[in-house]
């Protein structure tokens, strides 16, 4: 059952309202939480209960016991353990039911997931802390400057995405099916199904999102992230303390200098390889290039030298330059 609950949990909060969200309601072929925006259902019901328990009392007894034996007599659940017993209330709460949907759903892969990985990474607030996935499109973005975009066909009707934040990340594995119902996002999984309330996502930033991506531009290699990375982790040690961790990273003649520069440490700077010969110089925060996979290559354009393209062959992100430090 502790399993369980961690999935339960999902459905539930720790505030007062509404009278039901910090219960699990079990029936007598269905577990049950809703937290008002996120509904968690279980198509079976294998334990000696029926009610209403208060899903955080539950979880602290369960987390101290190593064989629980439970029953239930009416009103009291009775949880034993060796010398150890507890009795807790069995409530008759109105429970809410479960939407009932019909949407095309879409299977998780291991390639899916790990773009969906890497997308979260680049999401933000509000609309912009969902990845956006259409028929096309896998995409996110921290400020509609710093874009994840991976170009994909999926079976959806053109009209229909589906939303995924960090939250629902969590529920997310290779197996499980998504997909979207009247502003909800549904995740669909063995034994059961989680129904997420999300953000009205007609009014995400595609367009805006994409434009750097369609535009025909000539880019040019810079260096491999990996080593870009290894670079700034070299300097930073200076940013210590900072607000914002900028690096200043400098293009001439093959060589890529990154330099970190603080008033109050000092400098640091160090010298790559690079594979462009002309002149550049852009400033770009630490935390923009860290947590991405080695595969990618950096580009940068000479038409517009303020953003950097990176690129695996199946995914692109454009980083944003800082114009002032």
């Amino acid at each position: 059952m502790k399993d369980l609950i961690k999935i339960l949990k999902i459905g539930t909060t720790t505030s007062e309202y509404p009278y039901f969200c910090q219960h699990i309601n079990f029936t007598e072929d269905r577990i049950q939480t809703c937290s008002g925006s996120v509904f968690v259902e279980m198509h079976d019901n294998p334990f000696p209960i029926l009610g209403c328990v208060n899903i955080h009392v539950l979880e602290g007894i369960l987390n101290n016991c190593e064989t629980p034996q439970i029953t239930q007599n009416g009103g009291v659940l009775r949880i034993e353990d060796g010398p150890y017993k507890s009795d807790i209330m069995v409530d008759a709460l109105e429970f809410p039911e479960q939407m009932k949907f019909k949407t095309d759903m879409i299977e998780i892969t291991d390639e899916m997931l790990h773009v969906l990985k890497t997308a979260i990474k680049h999401t933000g607030e509000g609309i912009l802390s969902y990845i956006f996935i259409d028929r096309e499109t896998i995409l996110s973005t921290q400020n509609k400057k710093q874009v994840f975009y991976h170009a994909h066909e999926i079976p959806m009707h053109t009209d229909q995405f589906i939303g995924i934040n960090k939250k629902i990340m969590t529920v997310l594995s290779k197996g499980v099916e998504i997909g979207s119902f009247e502003g909800n996002t549904i995740v669909k999984f063995s034994g059961g199904t989680i129904t997420f309330k999300i953000a009205l996502l007609d009014n995400f930033p595609k367009e805006d999102c994409l434009t750097r991506f369609k535009e025909q531009l000539k880019l040019n290699k810079v260096c491999n992230i990996e080593k870009l990375q290894e670079a700034v982790k070299k300097v930073q040690s200076v940013l210590y303390g900072n607000k914002d961790k900028l690096v200043t990273l400098t293009n001439d003649n093959e060589i890529l200098t990154i330099k970190a520069e603080s008033i109050s440490h000092g400098e640091s700077t160090v010298k790559i390889k690079s594979d462009f010969d002309q002149m550049f110089s852009i400033n770009m925060k630490v935390s923009y290039l860290s947590g991405i996979d080695a595969d990618y290559d950096v580009f940068i354009t000479m038409f517009d030298p303020h953003f950097l393209y990176l690129k695996n062959g199946e995914s692109e992100i454009v980083l944003a330059g800082v114009v002032h430090i």
